[in-house]
């Protein structure tokens, strides 16, 4: 019997993606090789080890990139005309009352 294609396949790494060194994405990222080592030991950036050599797979470094951008708030246009007092009802009973000066 053999075995189901899906499953072997979703296991092999493609050797096609590209790796990075950690110069090359620091660039990419605008921060420090140093910076970057930070986020691989903590876990936030996965990495390729053999010995001594460290890369990253250009695919993580986007999807890295991709969970720490944010959207730009979205800012609402001013009201047209200020309201002085949110409560209108209230706001007419004061006018109502009469004139405690006259």
């Amino acid at each position: 019997m053999l075995a189901s294609p899906h499953t072997a396949a979703s296991k092999v790494w493609r050797v096609t993606e590209r790796l990075l060194t950690l110069s090359e994405a620091a660039g990419l990222v605008g921060c420090s090789v140093r910076t970057l080592r930070r986020r691989i030991e903590r876990g936030s950036l996965p990495v390729f080890r053999d010995g001594r050599i460290v890369r990253v797979r250009e695919l993580d470094l986007a999807g890295y990139i991709g969970r720490r951008t944010t959207c730009p708030l979205v800012r609402r246009a001013a009201p047209r005309r200020a309201r002085l007092c949110p409560e209108p009802q209230k706001a007419r009973w004061l006018f109502d009352s009469p004139d405690p000066l006259s």
